[in-house]
């Protein structure tokens, strides 16, 4: 059996990965994120730092992924700094800074990049959708879920939506498990182990 670390703090996305890994025939080990001092505002540049940095600490191949959040109407702010703005002016501040707009056009963008020592690779999902007018569930969860309406599915969000219940699952997940699945020799030997 093979094996492959993901370095993240992310349990739904460990899980999602875990889903589409074939499981028969790689083991996916959950390794925590050491976090960049300085963001990029780059994603791709941003993935590539973190994927590298991480398999200076693991020494094997590994993959990360990050986001990034572009509202339109605010020239693509927040982008990849969406989790310190989340934290700082919340999503309460990014709907105060979108009052009177009327084109509340944005995208999810999350980037997966995995990294074996010699080559980076890069898988991409883009989530369209619209920033909400309202708050809609509590601040349990991923807090974007609270004003971020995708395209698939515009549904009207009530104060009593359960955001913590649609996390996005992103695409790029899938595409990387298809080509993991299928290009195993790049990944070392899970350890043997006696029941």
């Amino acid at each position: 059996m093979k094996r492959i670390i993901f370095v993240t703090e992310s349990e739904d996305n460990f899980q999602s990965a875990k889903r589409y890994l074939d499981s028969k025939i790689i083991s996916l080990v959950q390794a925590p994120e050491h976090t960049l001092c300085h963001p990029e505002n780059n994603l791709q540049d941003m993935v590539a730092k973190k994927a590298m940095n991480a398999y200076e600490k693991v020494q094997e191949p590994c993959f990360v992924i990050e986001s990034s959040f572009m509202i339109e109407a605010l020239n693509q702010f927040p982008g990849t700094m969406m989790n310190d703005v989340l934290k700082t002016i919340g999503t309460d501040g990014l709907l105060k800074l979108m009052e009177g707009i009327e084109n509340r056009s944005c995208v999810y963008r999350q980037t997966l990049g995995y990294y074996n020592g010699k080559e980076m690779l890069y898988f991409y999902s883009d989530i369209k959708g619209s920033l909400a007018t309202k708050k809609a569930g509590d601040n349990t969860g991923n807090l974007l879920d609270q004003i971020f309406i995708p395209e698939s599915y515009q549904m009207f969000l009530e104060p009593s939506h359960d955001a913590s219940k649609s996390a996005h699952v992103p695409d790029c997940i899938e595409q990387f498990a298809h080509y993991l699945n299928t290009h195993l020799s790049t990944l070392i030997d899970e350890p043997y182990r006696e029941n």
